[in-house]
């Protein structure tokens, strides 16, 4: 079969379909200052099958008198200045439509091809007078966009069983174009894509939403400053930090993601008082009684064993045969309190997670990965946490530590210690990179980064320090230290 005959075959199968949408949203950017001022609004858009796909967009108009010389500006890729003279497509109105009780102009975009429906399209409404010439605010959409939000993977799922089961179809057939005509196959329709939200940053085309396939590559940019202050890195919706760049390759997760670029006013040397706010309920806002009168004698296997089992009541358990007390694996403490004057560690671990518990005595992290810790209590008798020995991606949230110090060190990556009370010392050393402290009150003596500590950053926290000249000390040679 010719690519002509199949051209034609396609267009004849697309004439027999017709889908409609609505899809609200304001737009209104003025340039003149009259009193009654001509206002324009993309209100509405409606996605059409008929000899090519195409895009309907419902335009409300206001304060303007021969409604007829209000145009639509379409491009077919990004531009620097959506002005007029710089679009690929003026579009004339088609007619008058009601739409959510709106009377509105209708424009029709009919250079859409099939295999363009991963393709975005950048188009506003423009009016000119005398007085000045009027836009509407830019409207990015493709007719992936519109797919995916009907069939409920990045917005709310259409009731219509008929459409999604058609729209299904449509990814097929877009695929299957764009395979025929070779036409960007390295992200075809069928690929799963996902929606990447940015705030405070954009993308490549200067907007802030793009879907993309799984697995790609997406160029983020932020602006060196903001009235909220300096570029500082970007974070995930989880809070860790992913990049101190104002511009990188971020890859596109499995699932719908939002990251955000963080700005703070910083400066060296000692801060009191900077901005924490824990929340007043919070555990790690709430001091905690131990009723010794409740306590038990185990040994550290049959602790263990009980963690491994679950089984563990709201009571105090003290480890009395002197042995340190080895977490095999996740638990939730239900509030117990464990006592254990030998320690605890957690060794060649993946994916551990504690919660809930109250620790007295000194607990170390080794050769472990992904390890979470929160709404626990550490009070330590010199080290409350230790991490150390090429630990990688430990979470310490909610949670009050309590002793001298705390030490990262031996290449130790990406500590995350967030909405936390800490009266310990902090220090930093050895190859330990990537620490984010944010919204902590850190009561202590010295936040000590060594020569060799990367990539720390210490935000939003409310920072007191029993001797004031030391309160915290970023060592000659520390890169990408951030404190605000």
């Amino acid at each position: 079969m010719t690519k002509q005959n199949y051209g034609r075959m396609l267009s004849v199968a697309l004439i027999l379909l017709m889908i409609s949408l609505v899809i609200v949203f304001s737009a209104l950017a003025i340039e003149s200052s009259r009193s009654a001022e001509p206002q324009l609004e993309i209100f509405a858009t409606n996605l059409s099958f008929s000899e090519s796909i195409y895009l309907k967009y419902a335009v409300s108009v206001g304060n303007i008198g021969d409604q007829d010389d209000v145009k639509l500006l379409v491009w077919d890729s990004p531009s620097d200045n959506y002005v007029y003279g710089t679009q690929d497509a003026v579009l004339s109105s088609v007619g008058t439509n009601t739409v959510n009780g709106i009377d509105c102009l209708i424009f029709d975009f009919k250079q859409l091809a099939a295999k363009q429906i991963t393709d975005y399209v950048y188009a506003r409404a423009y009016y000119s007078t005398p007085d000045g010439d009027y836009y509407s605010d830019v409207k990015k959409y493709s007719i992936l966009t519109y797919v995916y939000n009907k069939l409920g993977y990045t917005g709310t799922a259409s009731s219509n069983e008929d459409l999604k089961a058609l729209l299904s179809g449509l990814l097929e057939y877009g695929a299957s174009a764009q395979n025929y005509f070779d036409y960007k196959t390295d992200a075809l329709a069928t690929d799963k894509h996902v929606k990447v939200t940015l705030k405070n940053g954009t993308f490549e085309d200067g907007f802030n939403t793009e879907i993309a396939k799984v697995g790609s590559k997406l160029t983020v940019f932020a602006p060196e400053s903001t009235n909220n202050g300096a570029f500082t890195y970007w974070i995930d919706e989880s809070g860790k930090i992913i990049s101190y760049d104002k511009s990188f390759e971020l890859s596109v997760g499995l699932s719908n993601m939002q990251i955000s670029a963080v700005y703070a006013s910083y400066q060296g040397g000692q801060i009191d008082g900077a901005g924490a706010s824990l929340d007043t309920d919070s555990f790690a806002n709430t001091e905690h009684v131990i009723d010794e009168a409740n306590m038990i004698d185990v040994s550290a296997d049959e602790l263990s064993a009980m963690l491994s089992s679950g089984s563990l009541e709201k009571r105090v358990y003290r480890v009395s045969n002197g042995a340190e007390l080895s977490i095999p694996k996740s638990f939730s403490g239900n509030n117990a309190v464990i006592i254990a004057p030998a320690g605890v560690s957690i060794n060649n671990c993946n994916g551990i997670s504690i919660k809930d518990v109250i620790i007295v005595g000194d607990v170390s992290i080794k050769n472990s990965e992904n390890i979470s810790i929160s709404s626990t209590e550490i009070r330590g008798s010199s080290t409350a946490l230790k991490i150390s020995e090429s630990c990688l991606n430990v979470t310490v949230d909610n949670c009050r530590l309590i002793s001298d110090s705390i030490a990262l060190y031996n290449r130790s990556v990406n500590t995350s210690l967030i909405n936390s009370y800490v009266k310990s010392d902090i220090a930093v050393d050895s190859r330990a990179d990537g620490l984010t402290v944010y919204n902590c009150q850190l009561l202590s003596q010295t936040l000590g980064i060594s020569s060799s500590g990367e990539d720390t950053a210490i935000n939003n926290n409310d920072i007191h320090s029993s001797t004031p000249s030391t309160g915290i000390k970023i060592h000659a040679g520390s890169l990408n230290t951030l404190v605000s």
